[in-house]
């Protein structure tokens, strides 16, 4: 792994083009701009979010074989939900950020919120471990959950460019 990200370093230094940067993109500014409360409160709730969903995965094959009795290439099906509801969660993050980035971020994390309750509530509490709910429940944690992520939408990369 340190070998293939050393390549890749070495990759981009070569073939991606140097960018002007502004006055204050040296060591400090960065620093003032990183650093700026917004900033840091944006990446704390960020942080939790990612630490909820990786705690909730950690759990979500013993919980399937379990709980819900799911198992074998069954289990497969539930984690390829789970990747593609991701990439569709970044790319409607980064569609809904491009008008509202507040109101993605604060959907996002009620969705995923929503999702890692409905889990336990839903799926093992009120319905005896339904295969079916935590199947949705583990689509909005990959839906909601990549939305504070967004990647650049076309009208983004024109703007950098």
């Amino acid at each position: 792994m340190v070998v293939v990200a050393g390549v890749v370093l070495v990759t981009a230094m070569v073939v991606l083009p140097s960018v002007p940067g502004a006055d204050d993109s040296g060591a400090a500014g960065q620093a003032r701009h990183a650093f700026a409360p917004r900033v840091l409160a944006v990446l704390g709730l960020c942080a939790l979010v990612f630490m909820a969903i990786q705690s909730a995965l950690t759990y979500l094959v013993p919980f399937l074989n379990q709980v819900t009795g799911v198992s074998g290439a069954t289990v497969s099906a539930f984690l390829l939900a789970y990747g593609v509801s991701t990439a569709l969660g970044s790319y409607a993050g980064g569609r809904f950020a491009d008008s509202n980035a507040s109101r993605t971020l604060v959907i996002g994390t009620i969705g995923v919120t929503a999702s890692l309750l409905a889990v336990e509530l839903l799926a093992v509490e009120l319905f005896d471990g339904s295969a079916w709910l935590t199947a949705l429940a583990v689509v909005g944690i990959g839906l909601f959950g990549m939305t504070p992520v967004p990647r650049p939408t076309h009208n983004q990369r024109e703007e950098r460019s």
